[in-house]
């Protein structure tokens, strides 16, 4: 079953790599303040503007799937974890906001279950459409409701 889903992971993995050829990434430094982590970078790619032309130009919005990586350390025990976990989602964008849903990989050799919080559930970033600059939070998931994490989402440089 593991070797299913890592077959599965570089699948998805392989086709965002294709799609992400012929766009730039956008890039931002999550901060999440959570004790023993590092912040979060956010790499996400458009890949797909979705149709529906008439009510796009109506509106105004935009619909595109996103797909990309977001890359953390822990830092709460020698030595430091780097992670990274595939993304994938939705943007749009209505008005002077873009909204962006995030759904990540599952975390594996990540020891502590407390650390596999960090990216497992879905994600919403709220960003200023002029700026990029915004906020992000994590919805509560299904195996722990009381969860929440939020923080600023700050648009930066792709490294």
């Amino acid at each position: 079953m593991k070797t299913i889903n890592h077959l599965l992971l570089v699948s998805i993995f392989s086709l965002a790599s294709v799609a992400q050829a012929d766009s730039a990434p956008y890039c931002w430094l999550l901060n999440t303040a959570m004790p023993g982590h590092g912040d979060t970078q956010l790499q996400l790619f458009d890949f797909n503007e979705q149709a529906n032309q008439e009510a796009n130009h109506r509106k105004k919005n935009k619909n595109r799937l996103v797909s990309g990586t977001a890359s953390f350390d822990i830092l709460t025990t020698p030595p430091f974890q780097h992670h990274t976990r595939l993304v994938t989602g939705s943007s749009t964008t209505v008005s002077d906001k873009i909204e962006i849903s995030l759904h990540a990989s599952e975390a594996e050799n990540v020891p502590d279950s407390a650390q596999k919080r960090l990216w497992s559930g879905t994600y919403h970033l709220i960003l200023d459409a002029n700026t990029l600059n915004g906020i992000f939070l994590l919805r509560a998931s299904e195996d722990d409701p009381q969860q929440t994490f939020n923080g600023e989402a700050t648009f930066t440089q792709c490294e």
